[in-house]
């Protein structure tokens, strides 16, 4: 998902409150919607230069233009089985709304279709970061394999986490430190293939955007990526595999095909 602002927010609940009035027929004094992609382009420059006077003067009036727009809408709204939507919608502007205020101390909201989503800054007091989730994927990881971890190779993330008691008999090994003249491990370099993978998830994988809803629709999209992932590496190894078969069986053994395949090898496969 994009990156969570106030301004889109605003923008965006405006965009769909107009659309479903219109959908029930509702004849609005003014939709505002000029006047929020004006203000929405304003916040944005303003946030850019870090001038946050000003970006607070344009949040507040965008809260108060989706709150004319707001009421505008539920005067006029009919009492029918179809305005349980627009309620809803209502129910979320006056979140927004509320929350841009000074004292707001409630659940902050950064998505209108998904209101299970957090947004964690990085580097802040009291906010988790890798090493504290280490603990718990080990549990994870010896409950799905019912093998206790002894060792374990993550990068610089994860530095403090050696020092938690309670993985004291886990050998914890930190990518880009040393142990005398060599590695941590010999495995070490090793560790940084995992990125690229996680790279190929998203893109190939279709993992960077998530269609399914709720916390459970987090885990389910998790777990169909990650079974892709396996599918397409058994793949490409199956069709390396049809193809040292089927040059086999053309006769053309005489020079390898495959690099670390030589003609004892072809052999050996075809055998």
């Amino acid at each position: 998902m994009p990156n969570p602002t106030d301004s889109q927010l605003f923008k965006r609940v405006q965009e769909q409150l107009a659309m479903l009035a219109k959908a029930q027929g509702i004849s609005l004094r003014q939709s505002y919607e000029k006047e929020l992609t004006h203000l929405k382009h304003k916040a944005a420059g303003y946030a850019h230069a870090r001038q946050f006077k000003r970006l607070k003067k344009a949040l507040k009036k965008m809260a108060t233009l989706v709150g004319r727009l707001t009421r505008d809408i539920l005067s006029k709204l009919p009492a029918t089985e179809q305005s349980r939507l627009i309620l809803e919608k209502a129910a979320q502007a006056s979140q927004l709304i509320k929350q841009t205020r000074p004292g707001w101390e409630g659940p902050k909201r950064y998505s209108l279709h998904e209101p299970d989503v957090q947004c964690i800054a990085k580097g802040k007091s009291r906010q988790l970061y890798d090493g504290h989730t280490l603990y718990w994927n080990l549990i994870q990881s010896w409950l799905n394999t019912g093998v206790k971890p002894q060792e374990i190779l993550v990068d610089r993330g994860y530095r403090g986490a050696q020092h938690d008691r309670r993985i004291a008999a886990v050998n914890v090994c930190i990518s880009h430190q040393k142990q005398g003249r060599g590695k941590v491990h010999p495995q070490q370099s090793k560790q940084n293939g995992i990125e690229p993978i996680i790279g190929h998830m998203k893109s190939d994988g279709l993992m960077k955007r998530n269609w399914l809803k709720g916390i459970t629709g987090d885990y389910i999209h998790t777990l169909q990526c990650g079974v892709g992932q396996n599918q397409r590496k058994i793949l490409r190894h199956l069709s390396s595999l049809f193809a040292l078969i089927f040059w086999v069986l053309l006769g053309g053994i005489s020079r390898p095909y495959l690099s670390g395949f030589g003609r004892d090898q072809a052999l050996e496969w075809a055998a």
